[in-house]
């Protein structure tokens, strides 16, 4: 089963077919066909084998109506030996299918992961050889500029994961958050919760200040607004269970209490509010569910899947 955060990163390959080739040509410097259009196929390659294998993405590049090169796109979060033999695999599969060309492309938000993935497979006299083109940390750039984020949305973002640690992520999260502004409103929501669940937890405070300060031009109702709403009631539920206590023991319990109790509040309506951004409409009992947890992780999932589901039963599957 794919996590959140690989479902993520496909998505955003998806939402923009002309991803991989931009990100090829820009990054990689590997020659893509001109003038080709992109369209974005499935990965299914069980009708040349007897077990399924299945690739994240294909994106064909089209010209007049003709395949001129495929390319498969892995979102990998991990090492997986396995892969090394079944990326072959998808690419002769596709290769044949299409009758052109193909390139594997493996996109992750981990540098250890970009190194490995970067390994020749094969090559010996007699045997398939590929080397996957990677990007990861090391060949994602984070785009300060502002209008180089507008032009490239999908690639900001993709810097902010794969940057979202670093002390210096704060400006191309800024830019990332500003070029989103200019997308569809479902689009938008997706984006910025994947930048700010990215960033290291001062580059969050850092940008929800920024929000506060209405520096980052006029807001919408992003999950980030209920988070910072729930927080602040239960910082303010907090310090009153503190100062009834009367004791420096009880405000700091209290505080801490309430900092958990908003934590969750804001969380679940973060949840709500992403499925219904997303046409997923809850019923009363899942609301009801959602509201009463008080298990800031469970929420926390139920927040990722629900970004990137297709059902609420992807949501809110046997955890």
């Amino acid at each position: 089963m794919s996590s959140p955060e690989h479902d993520a990163i496909v998505a955003l390959f998806r939402n923009r077919p002309s991803l991989a080739a931009e990100l090829m040509s820009r990054l990689l410097h590997v020659v893509v066909p001109a003038d080709a259009e992109p369209r974005v196929q499935s990965g299914d390659v069980a009708d040349l084998w007897p077990r399924a294998y299945q690739a994240d993405l294909v994106v064909v590049l089209e010209r007049a109506g003709s395949p001129t090169m495929a390319i498969v796109v892995e979102a990998q979060l991990g090492v997986d030996e396995d892969k090394r033999f079944s990326w072959p695999l998808y690419l002769a599969a596709v290769s044949a299918r299409l009758r052109c060309p193909a390139r594997l492309l493996v996109v992750t938000a981990e540098e250890r992961v970009e190194k490995w993935a970067s390994r020749a497979i094969g090559g010996a006299p007699g045997e398939l050889a590929l080397t996957p083109l990677a990007l990861g940390p090391l060949g994602l750039p984070l785009l300060t500029d502002v209008q180089q984020a507008r032009e490239l949305p999908e690639l900001a973002v993709l810097g902010v994961m794969a940057h979202g640690d670093q002390e210096d992520v704060l400006s191309a999260a800024k830019a990332a958050l500003v070029a989103a502004k200019g997308l569809e409103e479902q689009r938008r929501f997706f984006y910025d919760g994947l930048i700010l669940r990215s960033v290291n937890a001062a580059c969050r405070a850092a940008l929800e200040e920024l929000m506060r300060q209405g520096q980052l031009g006029e807001l919408s109702d992003l999950e980030l607004k209920w988070l910072r709403q729930g927080e602040q009631r239960g910082l303010e539920r907090g310090l009153e269970r503190g100062r009834e206590a009367g004791r420096a023991e009880g405000r700091e319990e209290g505080r801490e209490e309430g900092r958990e109790e908003g934590r969750a509040d804001a969380l679940a309506g973060a949840v709500l509010k992403v499925l219904e951004a997303r046409g997923l409409a809850p019923s009363e009992d899942i609301q009801a569910r959602v509201r009463s947890c008080r298990d800031a992780a469970l929420l926390d999932l139920w927040l990722s899947r629900a970004l990137t589901a297709r059902t609420l039963d992807e949501v809110f599957q046997a955890d």
